[in-house]
């Protein structure tokens, strides 16, 4: 329990610092998932250094939908909530075309497939 107490600063301001205005994104073309349930979990690795390319991808550990998309994941989370189950756990979202350029530099095998035009999706790999 001290433990616990003793790290819970640096856990509330971790809070603080992820909240977030809806002015800085289009909110006509997209949703962030927590605006619409934050019990939803997010593990982005791509935002840390814990993923396939030990690397930091994304600015943030943000995750944004379109609407419709993230309205019907809300749902799903919630109906599994009910349903006893803890959830989901999102590991990716939206992922701009800059940020799938970087990883595809950082991974020599994705890039080399790109060239050679084997991949069609940016989600492919």
């Amino acid at each position: 329990m001290f433990i616990f107490l003793k790290r819970l600063p640096a856990l509330l301001l971790v809070s603080q610092l992820t909240t977030v205005s809806a002015q800085d994104y289009n909110t006509k073309e997209w949703t962030e998932l927590k605006s619409l349930d934050g019990s939803i979990f997010l593990d982005l690795r791509y935002a840390t250094t814990n993923n396939f390319v030990s690397a930091k991808m994304y600015d943030c550990g943000r995750c944004f939908l379109r609407p419709e998309a993230a309205k019907a994941v809300a749902k799903a989370h919630k109906i599994l909530k009910d349903k006893g189950f803890g959830g989901l756990k999102m590991f990716d979202c939206y992922r701009p075309r800059p940020y799938q350029q970087r990883l595809w530099t950082k991974n020599q095998i994705a890039a080399t497939l790109r060239r050679l035009g084997k991949v069609r999706c940016t989600r492919a790999v």
